[in-house]
């Protein structure tokens, strides 16, 4: 795990305003622009693409189908923030009516999906001994 993205992701989640938030979709409405545009809601994944340090990591974005960005991103996020597949499922993909993954529901927050990332970084990583909401 690497717990410094992990927490430079998390610092910056406070920032993203509610309107450009939806933890279900990696990007919306996106047209193809490095910086989201306006009107582009993002995830985590999606946002951290924003991050220098992170894009540094090798979050970045690249205009393909969206489903291959959804697979290509989540592996980016694997490989930037150091974490298996069960990890990156457990902070990044929201629990569902179809997809039963992550504890957290697609109506979190992104100061909800912060504090989940700490709580993540404080427990070393170990997905055992975190509380799910």
């Amino acid at each position: 795990m690497n717990a410094k993205n992990l927490l430079i992701l998390a610092d910056f989640l406070e920032t993203v305003p509610a309107e450009g938030w939806n933890y279900a979709r990696i990007l919306t409405r996106w047209d193809g622009r490095k910086k989201l545009s306006c009107g582009t809601t993002a995830c985590a994944i999606g946002w951290g693409t924003q991050v220098p340090e992170l894009q540094a990591a090798g979050l970045h974005l690249n205009r393909i189908r969206m489903s291959a960005d959804f697979h290509l991103l989540f592996k980016r996020a694997m490989k930037a923030f150091d974490l298996s597949k069960d990890e990156a499922t457990h902070l990044f993909i929201p629990r569902s009516v179809d997809f039963d993954a992550g504890p957290l529901p697609e109506s979190a927050t992104a100061r909800e999906v912060a504090a989940h990332i700490r709580a993540f970084v404080a427990c070393g990583g170990l997905l055992e001994k975190i509380a799910t909401p």
